[in-house]
């Protein structure tokens, strides 16, 4: 099970994503425009900071690929780390995030299926 809340912070320019997998540290993501790009940075209970871009679909939009850009806290390359965020918006109750740990050169995905409080 995972919690996750979300806050507009930065005067409006940014959103604050709070995840809190069960018995896990939670793990804070802080997503903001940059131009024509989507960027975060998921600062990841294993001490890294890596940050991704997505490239913002026109229309509405129903997926949002973010790719690893680079990452502070991290000696190599080969360090365990988030590697990409893909999320699905299926309507306005519902979430997916597939988050991309690499490690050892290998792509472990983890699916959270996301719904809505009401």
């Amino acid at each position: 099970m995972v919690a996750v809340s979300y806050q507009v912070v930065s005067g409006g320019n940014s959103v604050l994503e709070t995840l809190e997998p069960s018995g896990e540290p939670s793990m804070i993501t802080l997503y903001h425009a940059d131009g024509n790009k989507l960027m975060m940075t998921h600062y990841c209970s294993v001490g890294n900071q890596p940050r991704m871009s997505a490239q913002v679909p026109a229309g509405e939009i129903k997926a949002l690929n973010f790719a690893f850009v680079d990452a502070t806290n991290m000696a190599k390359s080969a360090d365990p780390h988030m590697h990409s965020l893909a999320m699905a918006f299926p309507d306005k109750d519902h979430l997916v995030h597939v988050w991309t740990m690499r490690m050892d050169g290998k792509d472990m995905p983890v699916t959270f299926n996301l719904e809505r409080k009401k």
